[in-house]
């Protein structure tokens, strides 16, 4: 049972934050705690409802932000042209790009991109990211377990306080610039 809760958490982590979350997600899955052919589907779900509810939400919400900003219209304009010049390598990059994900998404959703477009240069993206980073957890596993093994009884300790310190973290950051703004 407990580790249906840790499937949880790695699909919150995953949804929050990202690559740590899934590379200690693999890490577990290394270890015999979770089961990586779990892990991957639930890291694909995580990312595809993040990233499309992104695109989307800004699809839908970007005529509005014009009518509360008239002046904005222009500048983003702007950035769209050049935007459009180089959004073949941006629609697939975007899920590579830390950092910079959650703002590349609200511009391809704001962009003359089509959806159907955008939804397989994404499902490419998504696959590619989730097979790389969990197979780098699962084969950077072996080198964790071989230089901290004094850690394998601490693990789900250690994987709950990194999930929960992710949490925290978002929380932080997103009531912050809310105050901010």
């Amino acid at each position: 049972m407990l580790s249906w809760y840790a499937y949880l958490l790695a699909f919150a982590g995953v949804s929050l934050e990202g690559e740590i979350a899934l590379i200690t997600a693999s890490i577990a899955s290394q270890k015999g705690h979770l089961n990586l052919w779990i892990v991957i589907p639930m890291a694909l779900a995580a990312t595809i409802l993040v990233d499309w509810g992104i695109f989307f939400s800004s699809r839908l919400l970007g005529a509005g932000i014009y009518k509360l900003f008239p002046s904005l219209e222009i500048k983003v304009a702007e950035s769209h042209n050049r935007f459009d010049q180089r959004r073949r390598p941006i629609l697939f990059l975007y899920r590579f790009m830390y950092g910079f994900r959650v703002v590349t998404l609200i511009m391809l959703g704001m962009s003359k991109v089509s959806a159907g477009r955008f939804i397989t240069s994404s499902l490419a993206a998504i696959a590619s990211w989730v097979t790389l980073y969990s197979l780098l957890g699962y084969y950077l596993g072996h080198l964790v377990h071989k230089y901290f093994e004094f850690l394998d009884h601490y693990i789900w300790y250690l994987f709950i306080a990194l999930i929960l310190l992710v949490a925290i973290i978002f929380t932080i950051k997103t009531v912050s610039k809310k105050m901010i703004d």
